[in-house]
C-alpha cells in the first residue's frame, strides 16, 4: 500500500511506505470518502470530504468530463436508469492519414 502522502501521526497507525510495485494506492490521501457512484467498469465518480469531486470516464477526454458532466449526472443515471451522451472532437491519424 502506498501511504507516503499520509500524515506521520495518522489515526490508523499505518507506517509511511513509498510507492511499491505491485501495490495499491489510496487516491484520497487519508481523507474521508462521502459518496461513491460506479456506473460501469472504469466509469465512476467520488465525493471526498474537503476536496473537489473526482469524475472518471475511460475514453472520454478529461476536459469534456470536467466541463459537461456533473456528479449529479452520475446520480441521475444510477437512480433513474437513463443514458446520457456528450459530444467530443479529436484529431487522430491512421496509417499517416489525419482525420477528425
Amino acid at each position: 500500500f502506498d501511504t507516503n502522502d499520509y500524515a506521520v501521526d495518522n489515526v490508523y497507525g499505518i507506517p509511511l511506505v513509498n510507492k511499491k510495485i505491485p501495490g495499491l494506492m489510496d487516491e484520497n490521501n487519508d481523507a474521508i470518502m462521502i459518496e461513491f457512484i460506479r456506473l460501469r467498469a472504469k466509469m465512476y465518480a467520488l465525493r471526498v470530504n474537503g476536496k473537489k469531486d473526482t469524475k472518471k470516464v475511460k475514453g472520454v477526454k478529461s476536459n469534456v468530463v470536467a466541463r459537461t458532466i456533473t456528479f449529479d449526472d452520475y446520480t441521475r443515471c444510477l437512480n433513474e436508469e437513463i443514458e446520457m451522451t456528450r459530444q467530443q472532437s479529436c484529431i487522430r491519424s491512421k496509417l499517416h492519414q489525419v482525420y477528425t
